[in-house]
């Protein structure tokens, strides 16, 4: 698993910045679909005579918006990697101490202390963690849902409209969000379960040690970790078992109904 994980992650950044070439190329460049191309030809051909500085104008704007393309790119590889990178290391620091969590409760209650306290550690950098990876884990699911339903749509219904040299990019981009999703929201629910399935754990071998009441109390002290999707120290919802049946489920509805509520004929 870690290997589909390392791999996927390794992938992003290439294929995010595959697309948007890929757009930018064709879309842009050939078939002139930039804003900037339409508002050039539609201006023509309402009886606007352009000079050339604005002709070169809207020249230079067309070919440097390969630098917002790229910067989009990096964006995106920013929003998937950082927060499922921080789940990876936040889930081996827990496995870790799983492992260990009968060796240490054996000890004295120094080492338990010791072993409680790198515990917290983790706690706090995930809480220190959380000020970048709760909005972006909120951005990711956000604009995941919107540009799947959307390229969804245009794989089923624009087919027709859509020229052949462009079309590939859509279902293309359809998959690769919701691999990356179905990659990403199993880890950050896993921070919960196995944060919780490790407190479970030590009060389970509570029988070993001698001061049960100082284990309670530390036990009781701690805050299970959750990841949160949000902006601005606001949190929308929390990432728990059932948010990916929902997103999914969410993402197959728009997609049903945007197909079903419009009629698009044959371009003639």
């Amino acid at each position: 698993m870690r290997d589909v994980i390392g791999l996927i992650l390794n992938l992003v950044s290439p294929l995010a910045g595959l697309f948007v070439i890929f757009f930018y190329f064709f879309g842009c460049l050939l078939l002139q679909l930039d804003p900037y191309s339409q508002a050039e030809y539609l201006l023509e051909e309402n009886g606007f005579i352009l000079s050339i500085p604005i002709k070169f104008l809207f020249f230079f704007l067309r070919y440097t918006q390969c630098l917002l393309f790229l910067q989009a790119a990096r964006t995106i590889s920013l929003l998937i990697c950082v927060p499922t990178m921080a789940a990876y290391l936040g889930l081996a620091c827990v496995s870790a101490m799983d492992s260990s969590a009968v060796y240490f409760f054996r000890g004295e209650n120094m080492i338990l202390s010791s072993y409680l306290r790198n515990y917290e550690i983790c706690l706090i950098n995930l809480a220190i963690g959380n000020n970048f990876v709760s909005p972006a884990v909120s951005g990711t699911m956000f604009f995941g849902l919107v540009l799947s339903v959307l390229f969804n749509f245009a794989s089923l219904k624009l087919y027709s409209r859509i020229p052949m040299t462009l079309f590939p990019l859509f279902p293309a981009v359809a998959a690769f969000i919701l691999v990356i999703i179905d990659v990403m929201l199993p880890m950050l629910i896993d921070v919960f379960k196995n944060c919780k399935s490790l407190e479970a754990k030590w009060r389970n071998i509570l029988g070993l040690i001698e001061d049960k009441k100082y284990l309670k109390r530390k036990l009781q002290s701690l805050r299970t970790p959750r990841v949160y999707a949000g902006t601005v120290n606001y949190n929308f919802y929390s990432c728990k078992s059932s948010t990916k049946a929902t997103y999914f489920g969410i993402i197959l509805n728009y997609t049903i109904t945007s197909a079903l509520s419009v009629t698009i004929g044959a371009r003639t």
